[in-house]
């Protein structure tokens, strides 16, 4: 569920399950209001209006161990798509950061090591996502950086099982339209909308 910040109300999507919340009340009284709805498919999270977005976001970050993640959104030469499964929800490639990486280099080893294959190429810079989970009875808040990549591996991917992923698979765009918040996350639904009909591996 999101928590979007605006500073201009000329950007606001409109959106009858997204509700609204101005400066004077608690950003993070609002992120446990979401957690505490996650399972209610009718709220989908919160506008917040504030004076300067970069302001209030760093003042939020500072609530949160902060960490970065990166992945990549991987296609073949038949347009089919790089997808995991771990934790009973399809999910796509990603991991931590290693010390001194490179967001660009972390998600290209992280895609080698998640599904076992080789000869990718970035293409394109997306949009990172954020979230926040509980891990040893604190609050994180990560970042993951993404990466439109291209592979011409032919071989058949292998899950990393020790990351507790137990199927990768190239999966068709028909197939990827049956994904939704309840067998995937929303954050990768957002990651998944850089897809069009138009694409094609290789395209710039």
């Amino acid at each position: 569920m999101p928590l979007v910040l605006f500073s201009n109300k000329k950007d606001l999507k409109q959106d009858k399950n997204i509700y609204p919340l101005d400066s004077r009340m608690n950003l993070n009284g609002a992120v446990e209001i979401i957690i505490d709805n996650s399972d209610r498919e009718n709220f989908i999270g919160f506008n917040y209006f504030c004076k300067s977005v970069n302001k209030t976001f760093k003042e939020f970050c500072k609530r949160y161990k902060y960490i970065e993640a990166a992945g990549g959104l991987v296609m073949n030469d038949k347009g089919k798509v790089l997808m995991i499964h771990r934790l009973g929800v399809w999910d796509l490639p990603k991991g931590k950061l290693d010390k001194g990486e490179t967001p660009r280099k972390a998600a290209i080893r992280e895609v080698e090591e998640e599904c076992g294959i080789g000869k990718l190429k970035i293409i394109k810079s997306l949009p990172p996502t954020y979230h926040i989970y509980t891990l040893n009875g604190k609050r994180i808040l990560k970042k993951t950086f993404w990466f439109k990549m291209i592979s011409t591996d032919s071989k058949k991917p292998i899950p990393q099982t020790e990351e507790n992923i137990d199927e990768v698979c190239w999966m068709s765009k028909t197939k990827m339209k049956r994904l939704n918040p309840k067998n995937t996350y929303r954050s990768i639904l957002d990651v998944l909308s850089n897809l069009s009909d138009n694409n094609s591996v290789g395209k710039k």
